[in-house]
């Protein structure tokens, strides 16, 4: 789901890209400049949230290690940052801390500093020079004929700006610009052409790698300003630019993430174990759309099943305090006021929305339980839509675990009670 959200805001970013550095465009250069910032606000912001730091880091360890896939298949790691302590080993090289900590480490070093600047300077001049040469090759290339040309030829343009027309079907290519199409002949316009789009893809992609490179020299301009909130600037300016940032709902709230710019979307993980106030702590940093991910019917399983125990506990107990006579008590609510539950505090905002006939999506593919430990909750608390996954339905499905097991334990068999009736 982040994949494809990430996706979604990316493309958009792209287009608003596409459409300030277009030829056609007549903007003076400072417009272009101050429009490409505006731009780079487009760029995906992302907040996911959940109750626990063992859920993020979850969520992060994923991310870190199978990355997102883009819309031609291929692999690619999106800036991820990771707000708040308690983090777990694996995952502290994209916390905030780390990175300002490493970032405000190099003020003992001004040189190393001076040197960084001057480095990105040097990229900036560079980048900028070959944003021009690409937008003056898309221009030539737009200039070259004033009408469509025929759908088996293309226009080409070297580094010289020197224009060719190439005809796929022919096989052959030439300087002189080829008659217009007959009437009801097909054709195709130049910006449809796949070396023009080639092109404008990489003069995308500069204007990108512009951006960035002059988000991490603003970044160093900070650390030349004396400043009592230099850190919170720091963390600010960084949250600013990641694309996903990853906190827990007891974080969300801190002063970083409250100065920081508004998320487009909110995902809250597990949000049918959080409480109300705890979620909109959360949703408040959002700006457009929030996503409550969440399993209420996993409360009411767990409830079950720690009942069953309690009854257990209290009838073993009995049997030696009270062997004949004595009443069963109700196992505890999830919070320990009385006025709590009373008020439904103990409820999730995904609960209220639920009841409120709110549109719930249901993931009913399962991938973590047996088929037959998944029989009880699907007919129990799913009403039998609840399906098992390919792997847990393969009968190597607990390998190589179940094998070591058996082998030890030759007799080691998992069944159901022929009893046992859902």
């Amino acid at each position: 789901m982040l994949n494809a959200l990430h996706i979604r805001q990316f493309n958009q970013y792209y287009q608003s890209v596409k459409d300030i550095v277009d030829v056609n465009n007549t903007q003076s250069t400072g417009a272009t400049k101050e429009a490409l910032t505006n731009a780079a606000k487009m760029k995906p912001r992302l907040l996911v949230c959940a109750p626990s730091n063992n859920a993020i880091d979850n969520v992060i360890q994923k991310i870190m290690e199978g990355g997102f896939i883009d819309g031609a298949g291929g692999r690619y790691n999106p800036s991820i940052v990771r707000v708040g302590i308690g983090q777990s080993d694996g995952v502290k090289d994209v916390s905030l801390a780390s990175k300002v900590n490493e970032l405000m480490a190099e003020m003992e070093d001004p040189g190393k500093i001076q040197g960084a600047v001057g480095g990105f300077k040097s990229e900036l001049s560079r980048l900028q020079i070959e944003i021009h040469s690409f937008r003056c090759r898309l221009m030539a290339m737009l200039r070259a004929c004033d009408y469509p040309l025929p759908t088996e030829w293309e226009i080409r343009c070297d580094d010289v700006f020197k224009i060719t027309f190439v005809n796929h079907l022919e096989r052959r290519t030439t300087y002189e610009c080829p008659p217009p199409p007959e009437p009801g002949e097909s054709f195709r316009p130049v910006k449809s052409q796949p070396e023009y789009k080639l092109y404008q893809a990489r003069l995308v992609k500069l204007v990108d790698r512009f951006a960035s490179i002059s988000s991490k020299l603003e970044r160093y301009g900070l650390l030349k300003k004396s400043n009592d909130n230099l850190r919170l600037l720091i963390e600010t300016h960084i949250l600013d630019t990641t694309h996903v940032v990853l906190t827990t709902l007891g974080t969300a709230g801190c002063l970083a993430l409250e100065s920081s710019a508004k998320f487009e979307v909110v995902v809250v993980d597990e949000a049918a174990q959080s409480v109300e106030p705890a979620t909109l702590v959360a949703l408040q940093l959002g700006s457009s759309h929030s996503i409550l991910v969440g399993d209420p019917q996993v409360r009411s399983y767990c409830v079950l099943l720690c009942q069953a125990i309690h009854t257990c506990l209290v009838i073993f107990f009995m049997s030696i305090q009270h062997p004949t006579h004595g009443s069963l008590q109700q196992l505890p609510a999830t919070i320990f006021s009385v006025s709590g539950r009373t008020t439904k505090y103990d409820r999730s905002l995904f609960q209220r929305l639920e009841e409120a006939g709110h549109e719930v999506h249901l993931l009913d593919t399962q991938y973590r339980m047996h088929p037959q430990i998944s029989k009880f909750p699907r007919n129990i608390f799913y009403g039998g839509y609840l399906k098992d996954g390919e792997n847990v339905s393969n009968p190597s499905y607990g390998n190589p675990l179940l094998e070591r097991v058996r082998r030890k334990l030759p007799s080691f068999h998992v069944s159901l009670h022929p009893e046992f009736h859902v």
